[in-house]
């Protein structure tokens, strides 16, 4: 499945902390990483940013730590609706340090890359944490 632009369009909320997008954003120029701290939303509700993003721009890819977020009442249907591909990150992706976090991202950041790539856009993965390297994959009950 090829995209007109090869250019990722990652967008992390806040419950992946403030440093990471920002240290990505470094490490990885070919593509565009943006956050809910970045643009002032801490705070906002999912529905909101969600439906804004999804306005703005069709092909944001959302990163979340928030494992609820694909149980929170309403917001599935405005999720689903929106098409965003989304990366949940759970399990030990929850607890971990700032710096494991970040860290255990960058290593498994060309597999994100590759599933955004490769599977129909609005696709919800499931990362977790696993020793080593991280394992990606779809949430097929969102």
């Amino acid at each position: 499945m090829e995209k007109e632009d090869s250019r990722l369009n990652l967008f992390f909320d806040e419950n992946f902390g403030q440093r990471i997008p920002e240290a990505l954003k470094l490490t990885d120029k070919d593509a565009e990483i943006d956050s809910t701290f970045h643009r002032g939303w801490s705070g906002k509700r999912d529905e909101e940013w969600i439906q804004e993003l999804a306005d703005e721009k069709s092909d944001w890819i959302i990163l979340t730590a928030d494992w609820r977020i694909s149980r929170k009442k309403g917001l599935t249907d405005i999720w689903k609706q929106c098409n965003l591909t989304t990366f949940i990150f759970i399990g030990g992706w929850c607890h971990a340090k700032s710096w494991d976090r970040f860290a255990n991202t960058v290593k498994i950041w060309k597999k994100i890359q590759n599933k955004a790539d490769n599977f129909p856009k609005g696709t919800v993965f499931k990362v977790y944490l696993t020793p080593g390297q991280g394992k990606i994959i779809v949430w097929d009950d969102v």
